[in-house]
């Protein structure tokens, strides 16, 4: 996959998760009771209290992805559908979906993990331009240093 196709899918997918974390935004404010957490009767918060109202939630988030997914991808029929990477390439809307129903942190994560590999990478070339330079043979001409002319001693 050429790199204008990885760019086009890293866009894409930041901004399908953006949109699906401002879909989950709003359909909270119109149903304030999907964002509290619901906790057990001493006031706890535990996984198990709070399952069923992230499992809404998360449902919620994969219908509004696969509904986005169908409305970005191209083709005339549904099961045919398909976003354009550019360069030829093409992702099938069921995997468009199933990427932009993670959110942007995950996301947020691949971006920095690539931007870490890429200084990693920019630090191991600055060591081997350093390594090269040392490595190099002196072509500079020699240093000379002036002797001042010998003094004689007088005998009084």
């Amino acid at each position: 996959m050429a790199a204008e196709s990885l760019s086009s899918l890293a866009s894409l997918s930041l901004a399908g998760s953006l949109a699906m974390e401002r879909f989950i935004t709003i359909i909270k404010t119109v149903f304030p009771t999907l964002a509290e957490e619901r906790a057990t009767l001493l006031g706890d918060v535990t996984p198990q209290s709070d399952r069923p109202r992230r499992l809404i939630v998360q449902g919620l988030v994969l219908l509004g992805s696969i509904a986005t997914s169908m409305l970005v991808g191209e083709g005339t029929v549904w099961y045919e559908k398909s976003i354009s990477l550019g360069g030829g390439n093409r992702l099938p809307w069921w995997l468009y979906a199933l990427m932009i129903s993670g959110g942007s942190a995950i996301w947020t994560s691949v971006v920095q993990f690539a931007s870490s590999a890429k200084d990693v990478q920019a630090q191991q070339n600055q060591t081997l331009q350093r390594t090269a330079a040392l490595s190099a043979p002196d072509t500079r001409p020699a240093l000379t240093v002036p002797r001042p002319a010998p003094q004689t001693v007088r005998e009084l």
